[in-house]
């Protein structure tokens, strides 16, 4: 095949994402949308650039999803891809919200890499607004800091001070483990318990947080030295304590 960097089996979560998702054509089940906020000056074409490198620098975000006519669903590492990086000018609150819901619409294409798209809108010389939306075969909540590091780093005009471990190490790590024996385990350990366990409910908290109404802390993130352009971002995030009750916590970044 040509473009093909890698090709690797799923994880046991991603084979479950991928089964819903299928399931569910259209849904957006899996689709994570997060908008930001960029005070100060801003250079597009910069920025833009460090969103290129950083996805040319990650095999996870440049990886596409394979199952038909196959034994075992596969992903896909692209040697190149053509990240989708639009820029709208002098755009108004309007419009990005009339986009925000069409672009909730629009599922990602899993054969097709990368399940990654941005969308920038300026609002005034010194304020954009960044849409971010991944697929979460691709990515998570814990990696998302990472990769906005990364972002600063480079648009900053700095290399990454710790180039991230390539998920096919993961991978490889999985396929080595005993898993008959860690079955063997966990079935003598919970020998005897016949009630599953019942995780605390949360009604009042996760009715709360749809796409439109997110509550939480605003976290401000320089991202160069030079030019004091800032990030502001709401990044509710939700700690369940045994008693059932929940709290919200700052955003870390």
């Amino acid at each position: 095949m040509k473009n093909v960097e890698d090709v690797y089996p799923l994880t046991p979560v991603q084979e479950g994402m991928l089964f819903h998702t299928l399931s569910a054509p259209d849904s957006g089940i899996y689709l994570t949308q997060i908008s930001f906020q960029l005070e100060g000056t801003l250079e597009p074409e910069t920025f833009e650039r460090a969103w290129r490198d950083t996805v040319a620098a990650h095999p996870a975000l440049r990886t596409a999803f394979l199952w038909e006519g196959l034994e075992t669903p596969l992903q896909v590492v692209r040697e190149t891809v053509d990240l989708s990086f639009r820029f709208t000018e002098n755009a108004t609150q309007h419009a990005i919200e009339t986009f925000l819901k069409e672009d909730r619409k629009s599922d990602f294409t899993l054969e097709k890499a990368p399940l990654v798209r941005l969308h920038l809108f300026q609002l005034k010389p010194d304020c954009h607004r960044l849409i971010w939306s991944f697929h979460h075969l691709v990515s998570d909540g814990w990696s998302t800091p990472l990769i906005l590091t990364e972002i600063f780093q480079r648009y900053d005009g700095h290399s990454p001070s710790e180039p991230a471990p390539a998920y096919r190490n993961f991978i490889d790590w999985r396929q080595e483990q005993d898993t008959a024996g860690q079955e063997a385990f966990w079935r003598n350990e919970l020998e005897g318990f016949t009630q599953p366990l019942t995780c605390p409910q949360q009604p009042s908290l996760s009715a709360g947080l749809t796409h439109e109404n997110i509550e939480g802390s605003w976290r401000v993130v320089q991202i160069g030295r030079q030019d004091q352009a800032r990030l502001a971002c709401a990044w509710p995030s939700s700690i369940s304590l045994p008693d059932g009750r929940a709290e919200l916590s700052p955003p870390t970044l």
